[in-house]
């Protein structure tokens, strides 16, 4: 579980802590739930050298904005769909921050707006009659359109 979330494995923290917790469950079958997520926040603690599992995913995870931008360079190809800031609202069980949301489909547009413009120069580029400046402006609009459709 530290190394999912060292490693800011976001998508792989939910599924690491449900193991986790069906593993003391299964340890201790009359315990509580608050009891298990009690011993598991110790244990997490003994192992992480005194952090709390919120903690670390907030020092080693992506926050919105930035997990947003990733997704958006890669059109959603290459980073996580989950965020430290979601990871963090599953674990406390409240919902997503609307600001959080927001950060992450900014960055989402910003990411493809980046990738589509660097294209559209290239394409622009090598076709003269489209024009560097031109390739690049279309190029950021359909990059943008496509990082807020990305899924997050």
């Amino acid at each position: 579980m530290v190394g999912k979330i060292t490693q800011s494995e976001q998508e792989q923290i939910p599924l690491a802590l449900a193991a986790l917790k069906a593993a003391v469950a299964k340890k201790y079958p009359n315990a509580t739930e608050e009891q298990i997520n009690d011993y598991v926040a110790y244990e997490y603690s003994q192992r992480s050298g005194g952090t709390s599992i919120t903690e670390d995913i907030r020092q080693y995870g992506s926050g919105s904005f930035a997990q947003g931008l990733k997704q958006g360079l890669g059109f959603g190809l290459v980073a996580d769909k989950v965020t430290a800031e979601e990871n963090i609202a599953k674990i406390e069980g409240l919902p997503e921050s609307r600001s959080s949301k927001i950060k992450k489909t900014a960055g989402r547009i910003t990411g493809g707006a980046t990738t589509g413009a660097a294209a559209g120069a290239i394409i622009g580029s090598v076709v003269p009659v489209i024009g560097t400046g031109i390739g690049a402006l279309v190029g950021a609009i359909a990059g943008g359109i496509a990082g807020y459709m990305t899924n997050s």
